[in-house]
């Protein structure tokens, strides 16, 4: 940037001296000389009125900033060049497919003239086989959004069980987003805050067992939800609107696990009240 603007006053400052030593060098100057300087001159003309076109086009007068923008257009425009190279490797790819099937279909039209009964055969085996595809992708679709109407019925019930142990997760994490990255970070925030209440627990019973002030253990069992709370949260962690035909969640944990080696298996709701 500053070599930019350093050039850009290089630029002035000689446009400047050309405005006031016009008239002085056409006199002393001979003809060569005076055709080169009226070519630079007219150079520096158009240089000025470049400038002045990019000033209102961009609404900047600084060069540092006039650079910038060049420089995120150019990041831009790169980005945009990748993109189309992408784009047009997968259109010869699709080009190429197309190609392929233009000359099976002529060959199989070649096939449909020479042997007419077997290719009749073929097109029904092919319809068959057409129809066992568009059955199996049925089903596939039907699974997917068994799956996808589990995922989000998993989400929001570990909404509310977050809601249910006072604690406010990552904000990186979005109850509403059904990537598997997303999931294994609620998965792992709702186990580390588990383990987290566990051992609180463990370490109150611990107080009560050696008889120490009683004062303490009041203050580490008021951090922990009671047990009718949690009845009360727990009733409604399985009730969730319009998912009369959706699994439980100790349903959902028995058929939704996350492939992590960092991460154990799910905790079902049982397994969570027996914790408490």
């Amino acid at each position: 940037m500053n070599e930019n603007a350093c050039e850009y006053r290089k630029f002035m400052e000689v446009k400047s001296k050309c405005r006031t030593s016009q008239m002085a060098n056409r006199k002393r100057v001979g003809g060569k000389q005076a055709s080169k300087f009226e070519v630079e001159r007219n150079l520096l003309a158009q240089y000025e009125a470049a400038f002045k076109a990019l000033e209102e086009l961009l609404g900047e007068k600084d060069v540092d900033k006039i650079v910038d923008i060049f420089k995120k257009n150019e990041a831009e425009i790169s980005r945009t060049l990748e993109y189309v190279n992408v784009n047009n490797s997968e259109c010869s790819k699709i080009e190429e497919e197309i190609h392929l099937i233009e000359a099976e279909k002529v060959q199989a039209l070649k096939e449909i003239d020479l042997q007419a009964c077997s290719f009749q055969d073929q097109i029904m085996q092919l319809n068959e086989e057409h129809k066992r595809v568009m059955r199996d992708s049925a089903a596939l679709m039907k699974s997917l959004n068994a799956s996808k109407r589990c995922v989000d019925l998993y989400l929001k019930n570990a909404k509310a069980m977050f809601s249910l142990m006072n604690y406010e997760p990552d904000s990186e994490l979005d109850f509403d987003l059904m990537t598997a990255e997303n999931v294994e970070g609620i998965v792992r925030a709702l186990e580390q805050r588990v383990d987290h209440l566990v051992n609180m627990f463990l370490v109150t019973k611990c107080k009560q067992a050696t008889d120490r002030p009683s004062s303490v253990a009041t203050e580490a069992e008021g951090s922990l939800p009671t047990d009718s709370a949690l009845s009360e949260d727990a009733a409604t962690v399985g009730t969730v609107d319009d998912t009369d035909d959706l699994p439980s969640v100790g349903e959902i944990n028995d058929e939704i696990s996350v492939d992590s080696g960092n991460i154990s298996q799910p905790i079902s709701e049982t397994q969570l009240r027996m914790y408490f």
